[in-house]
């Protein structure tokens, strides 16, 4: 199904602009299974909305495979051809010549030697507009690099507290305020929690630190109304907001008032309140510096608000699959221990019957024993730092041993291997073969009617990558974003290749593997198959001994 386009997608004719200047897939290389305009969709959203990678809507293609081709078309030139092409382009339009021939340079501009020689101009030569025209460029310059180092220091950081404190110094730089406020709006309780501030007094601080809606604040009238409040002058607050006329004469306030609510999702999530040296109505650019500056604060607010949510509850499931594991492991040991007891109990054999429902028992207890023990992996790897042996090896090696081993047990299939050169790391053999393990083992659960799984083990840009191919039903595109999380079904119920059993291989190889301070990622198209892709560094040149020491 066709996705809704987003506002940074390129259209038809920006996309036949710059096609043919991405570069096509390698000759007898492995094809390409993603569509490169969505790659450069995935691209743009980044670039235009400042989101991190790991962000990108679940539409799009997975965030790996978009930064691989974004570091890769960095590092061949691609963007600098794409640039070029487009500026000559833009140039040619309006009549220009393709490279500009001149330059402004403080006060003076220089030309580029052409027919008469270099030439200078004095600054009388030029007009008043083209100095205010640069004047004005250069702001927003200045407003677009702040603007963008905010975004960077937001992105860094995923706590409320942290997120908050940043709010607060940017404000700071950027704004220029003198004093600021950031608050967190519940609006089950209609009440502003106050998360960091700058300039105010401890009587203050504890005055506002939680504010009712009804409160007479600035702040609080604007998360009221949903509208930005502004006081030109702090020392005309009127009576009806009496305790910010309190606190303005307490602090000494001299400036202009601002408060403005933070909107994210159209949902209120916090408010800012700051205090400028000004006392001129704001213009209308400071009001778009200020909207601009207020809409990445609550985008960040409401992340962190999501990431803290979340970590709670994961924290409360895996307390729970912490308890179901240990309560299930009790009683399947004791079932299995009597079953082998009876076992012993009939030492000519039992009647068939009972020797097949015995061998029933003992098998579902080793498969709810294998689940158990990957729910209590799981929540370890998590958790604590697993001690490993360090040892350096070569993937393809592993691999070939991985794909004799796993032949013999699924005749349906034949298990191809393709080996590009040495791919040397550093790890766990053990952990990377489980993972490798649970690739194959997945490509044969979803090609139920068997045909090639293809291994691919090549080296690119520094990483060792590891590739499983299967030809067989594929992940529809709304679950793709989830393949590596914990208990989640890959196929609908009811869809081919459905076993309503859950296991957490996948979501276990993506925490060996990030443990390993490796990627992984996958390619698919439903009903065509799928290519799960990790990778891990490069070994070090030079000898490497094991060690026990944790990751």
């Amino acid at each position: 199904m066709k996705r809704q386009p987003y506002p940074t997608d390129m259209t038809d004719a920006q996309w036949q602009a710059i096609e043919p200047l991405i570069p096509p897939a390698k000759p007898g290389g492995h094809p390409r299974t993603v569509d490169i305009r969505e790659i450069v969709n995935a691209i743009s959203y980044v670039t235009r909305s400042g989101c991190d990678w790991q962000y990108l809507p679940h539409d799009l293609p997975a965030w790996g495979t978009v930064w691989y081709y974004f570091r890769k078309w960095r590092r061949d030139g691609t963007w600098q051809k794409i640039q070029d092409a487009l500026r000559i382009r833009v140039r040619r339009a309006a009549g220009r010549a393709e490279s500009p021939r001149a330059t402004i340079l403080d006060s003076k501009s220089f030309k580029t030697p052409g027919k008469q020689g270099l030439v200078a101009t004095t600054p009388a030569r030029r007009s008043r507009a083209t100095s205010i025209h640069i004047a004005d460029i250069r702001r927003q310059e200045e407003e677009r690099q702040a603007l963008g180092q905010v975004a960077q220091a937001l992105v860094r950081e995923l706590t409320l507290e942290r997120v908050a404190d940043v709010i607060v110094e940017q404000a700071q730089r950027v704004l220029r305020a003198q004093r600021v406020a950031v608050y967190f709006a519940n609006l089950e309780r209609r009440e502003l929690r106050l998360l960091a501030q700058r300039g105010f007094s401890a009587q203050t601080v504890a005055e506002v630190r939680i504010l009712p809606f009804t409160a007479p604040l600035l702040s609080t009238l604007a998360a009221r109304t949903g509208q930005p409040q502004e006081i030109s002058d702090s020392a005309a607050v009127g009576p009806e907001l009496s305790m910010a006329r309190r606190i303005s004469e307490r602090e000494a306030l001299r400036g202009a008032i601002l408060s403005r609510p933070l909107f994210a999702k159209g949902r209120l999530v916090g408010v800012l309140s700051f205090v400028v040296p000004t006392l001129h109505s704001l213009t209308a650019e400071e009001r778009g510096l200020i909207r601009a500056f207020a809409d990445l604060c609550a985008a960040a607010i409401d992340n962190a608000r999501l990431y803290e949510e979340s970590r709670e509850t994961l924290q409360l499931r895996e307390e729970f699959i912490s308890a179901a594991a240990h309560e299930l492991k009790t009683p399947v040991t004791a079932i299995k221990g009597y079953v082998q007891a009876m076992n012993k109990w009939a030492p000519r054999g039992h009647e068939p019957h009972e020797a097949i429902a015995l061998d029933v028992i003992n098998r579902q207890c080793d498969r709810i024993n294998r689940r158990v023990e990957e729910m209590l992996e799981a929540v370890r790897l998590r958790h604590i730092p697993p001690e490993r042996r360090h040892a350096r090896f070569d993937l393809g090696d592993m691999a070939s041993e991985v794909v004799q081993r796993l032949q013999v047990t699924t005749p349906l299939h034949r298990l191809v291997l393709q080996c590009e050169g040495a791919a040397s790391v550093e790890a766990d053999r053990e952990r990377i073969e489980e993972v490798l393990v649970g690739f194959l083992d997945n490509a044969v659960k979803f090609s139920p009617g068997g045909g090639d799984v293809e291994v691919r083990v090549f080296t690119l840009d520094g990483e060792a990558i590891v590739a499983v191919t299967d030809h067989g039903v594929g992940v529809p595109k709304e679950r793709q974003p989830h393949v590596f999380e914990p208990f989640y079904d890959i196929v609908p119920t009811g869809a081919p290749g459905y076993r309503g059993v859950v296991p957490l291989s996948l979501y276990l190889s993506k925490l060996a593997i990030e443990l390993h301070a490796g990627r992984i990622w996958l390619e698919t198209e439903e009903g065509r198959g799928s290519t799960f892709y990790f990778s891990l560094p490069l070994a070090a040149d030079g000898d490497s001994r094991p060690t026990d020491e944790p990751i």
